[in-house]
């Protein structure tokens, strides 16, 4: 028995360490379904220059909005890769946005409906007159 005694210990640190990164891993990204009150759009934006916003992101009445540097509300429109909230932010796709803090989001100015565009926006979402598509 003790001839194995340093193979079972190895074998279970190998063991110990591997659930702590599986559980590590798995703490950063949330698990929950896609995200009802976030309008998105499909397919992704082609690789073209894009204009760029900033401002913080809020939850309001179901629906998920811009509020600008420049006092302007947009109604952002996120590419279709999955959506998902945890409790202080936003992740589509691998990309993180933080609620109530400035975020800069690379994208299109448009207004709806966009030409070529599927486009999904929850039930009751206000449309301050222009959008704003993301670019990922």
């Amino acid at each position: 028995m003790r001839g194995w005694t340093p193979v079972i210990v190895g074998v279970t640190l190998l063991v110990l360490i591997v659930v702590g990164v599986f559980a590590l891993v798995s703490a950063q990204q949330p698990t929950v379904a896609r995200a009802d009150d976030v309008a998105v759009f499909s397919p992704p934006l082609p690789g073209r220059r894009a204009d760029v916003i900033t401002g913080m992101l809020r939850r309001e009445a179901g629906c998920t909005y811009l509020d600008g540097t420049d006092g302007r509300r947009w109604l952002v429109l996120f590419p279709d890769l999955g959506t998902r909230w945890d409790s202080e932010s936003l992740w589509v796709a691998d990309n993180r946005y933080w609620l109530e803090r400035d975020v800069h989001l690379r994208g299109d100015i448009v207004k709806l409906p966009v030409e070529g565009y599927d486009t999904d926006v929850p039930a009751g979402c206000r449309e301050p007159g222009f959008t704003f598509m993301v670019k990922i």
